[in-house]
């Protein structure tokens, strides 16, 4: 006898028939019991339900009647409907036309390098323009 108790997936191959048995399992009482406990819950599954055939037929009814029953909805046609003109409303917001922008203004050459002159001179950056303004004198 071996020292090792076989595993669950060991136990599942020889319920299956992919393992064969072993000397252990054989001679063991616990792997007996554990093999003989999976058996037991593999035919319980296998069983087909305890149905009675009214039951069934009175299943087959409900669901007949409510196939036959019209919906909430007024029809799917109404549906499709309402779904198509939300799409489009939803496009018309979303892909509506920009107006173009105006033509850049033109700048002299002098103009340019006198704002590129003072961008650069100038040491503290242009987020801090609203904080001076907090400090301005009032008039």
């Amino acid at each position: 006898m071996t020292a090792r108790h076989s595993t669950d997936d060991e136990l599942i191959e020889r319920l299956y028939g992919l393992r064969t048995a072993d000397d252990h399992s054989k001679h063991c009482a616990g792997c007996a019991a554990r093999l003989a406990a999976m058996a037991r819950r593999k035919s319980l599954a296998a069983r087909p339900p305890d149905l009675s055939p009214a039951f069934l037929a009175g299943q087959r009814a409900a669901l007949e009647a409510r196939i036959a029953r019209p919906g909430w909805f007024p029809s799917w046609r109404a549906m499709s409907l309402l779904t198509g003109a939300t799409a489009v409303l939803a496009a018309i917001l979303i892909f509506r036309p920009v107006p173009r922008n105006p033509q850049p203004r033109q700048v002299s050459d002098a103009q340019l390098f006198a704002d590129i002159y003072t961008a650069v001179q100038d040491v503290e950056p242009r987020a801090a323009e609203p904080i001076h303004a907090l400090f301005a004198e009032q008039k």
